[in-house]
């Protein structure tokens, strides 16, 4: 049951990764700019936030509590 637990935090862990830069995009863009300047400065921000350590970090301590979560098993009290 433990494998399970891990890989539903890796998924959790994958899809957090794979959202992170279309919400950037969507809640930082400026509609006003044009689309090649705007594509450009998507790409920059997507290196930014992937070259910088707290993003990382971050990912992997939601990772652990995931996988933790899920793996310690729930006592029911009645």
């Amino acid at each position: 049951m433990k494998r399970w637990a891990i890989l539903v935090a890796a998924l959790y862990c994958l899809i957090l990764a794979a959202l992170t830069l279309p919400v950037l995009a969507l809640a930082f863009s400026d509609s006003t700019k044009d689309l090649p300047h705007s594509v450009k400065d998507l790409k920059d921000g997507a290196v930014m936030v992937c070259s910088s350590w707290p993003y990382w970090v971050g990912l992997l301590v939601k990772f652990l509590a995931q996988a933790v979560l899920l793996a310690v098993p729930a006592i029911l009290c009645s």
